[in-house]
């Protein structure tokens, strides 16, 4: 078997719980505090407001904290996990602290009930969370389970981050990272390379700041544009263009050589239902990536890490 090229969370998860870990994602109904009921300007231009990036749509069903829809969700997740499986709940779709902190403990107890669960990830925004989310998340852990917050930051530039409408700055993300750190969470970080005025300079900037806030693992989106964003508006207008496929090898490849070999990588593509993308149209999935990417980095002899001192730009 060859070394493994990049850190993978996936191995991690297997190796630490003695066996396969599958994701059992739940939508739990939370909202966006940046693009709903006023609280914020309207979203970012990627997101078209589907319950994850890439997913389309506006419509949002308003059932924040119905547990028989989680239950649902839950039991058809189940049926497609093979037996001697370990269970990691992770609430997914939108900001998962979008609640005030008792109407939080009351959603995760009644999920984690649902299923015999080893780990407990929550997905958010770095602007709607806070010392007392962070607490809640941390008393999970007295339980014995491994418990992990994800933040979007997309980009360590805040000149990007106000382009895309973020509603934060890259400050904004390294405080918040520094409450789930103090408060012993495992810490997920969530970026997206291709975005418009980034190039490999932006794209390994980011990989250092990453590092120096302290991720335990990150997440690679590409860029994709979906039906009803503002990006896809620009794209169509001709005021931005997506990377194809070179550029995000590229990318990925100058991201992950600067990424300190210890942060797991969690994810390495973005995935989106063909009926909500628009572009890159012809992009390989996630299978075929790997394989090319893994390929490409064998080739020229590089690995997760081997710049994490200054490589050239």
């Amino acid at each position: 078997m060859q070394d493994p090229i990049w850190t993978s969370y996936a191995r991690w998860l297997r190796e630490r719980h003695g066996a396969q870990v599958r994701r059992v994602a739940v939508d739990a109904g939370f909202g966006c505090p940046h693009r709903e009921g006023g609280r914020g300007p309207g979203g970012c231009t990627f997101c078209a407001g589907g319950s994850a990036y890439g997913s389309g749509g506006d419509a949002r069903p308003r059932f924040r904290g119905d547990i028989d829809a989680v239950r649902r969700q839950v039991d058809r997740a189940l049926e497609r996990v093979p037996g001697a499986t370990a269970l990691l709940l992770f609430f997914q779709a939108f900001s998962g602290t979008d609640a005030p902190v008792e109407e939080l403990a009351r959603i995760y107890d009644a999920a984690l009930a649902l299923a015999p669960f080893v780990a407990l990830d929550v997905a958010t925004r770095p602007d709607c969370f806070d010392e007392s989310k962070a607490a809640l998340l941390a008393s999970y852990r007295a339980r014995g389970l491994d418990v992990w917050v994800e933040l979007g930051v997309q980009s360590s530039d805040d000149r990007t981050l106000l382009r895309m409408h973020r509603g934060h700055t890259a400050g904004d993300f390294a405080r918040a990272a520094s409450t789930a750190k103090a408060a012993g969470l495992g810490l997920g970080a969530h970026v997206i390379l291709g975005l418009p005025g980034e190039g490999l300079a932006e794209v390994r900037a980011t990989a250092r700041f990453l590092a120096d806030t302290g991720v335990d693992g990150v997440k690679i989106h590409n860029l994709h544009v979906v039906r009803g964003s503002p990006l896809a508006r620009e794209m169509l207008a001709g005021e931005v263009t997506v990377p194809g496929p070179g550029r995000q090898l590229e990318d990925t490849i100058a991201f992950l050589e600067v990424l300190d070999p210890r942060v797991l990588v969690m994810r390495l593509v973005t995935e989106t239902p063909p009926d909500h993308l628009i572009a890159p149209r012809r992009a390989p999935g996630k299978t075929d990536f790997t394989r090319m990417l893994d390929a490409e980095m064998r080739r020229r002899g590089t690995r997760q890490g081997r710049c994490s001192s200054p490589c050239p730009t």
